[in-house]
């Protein structure tokens, strides 16, 4: 589970969103736009780039990524790059 935390601070009004064993933050929102923070023992983070998702241009490169996208419990899009977090193996 992902703790949603608001924040008030020098940067402005934003969410973060900490893993609740740890307390990493993994991403900060903002009103414009989120920032992919770090991965911990217990979530990381896992890119993707725009020709695998949403389209898959091609079935070799783009293989797994249907996996990552169900299992995903947050995503970023960078426009070329899509980030999804998702929860490590244990």
């Amino acid at each position: 589970m992902v703790v949603r935390e608001q924040v008030f601070d020098e940067e402005g009004t934003h969410v973060l969103y900490r893993c609740e064993h740890d307390g990493t933050v993994l991403m900060r929102e903002y009103s414009n736009g989120a920032i992919v923070g770090n991965s911990c023992s217990h979530y990381h983070w896992e890119m993707v780039g725009n020709g695998c998702y949403p389209i898959k241009l091609n079935k070799e490169i783009c293989a797994g990524v249907e996996e990552i996208v169900r299992e995903s419990i947050k995503k970023i899009d960078e426009g070329l790059t899509i980030w999804f977090l998702v929860p490590k193996s244990q």
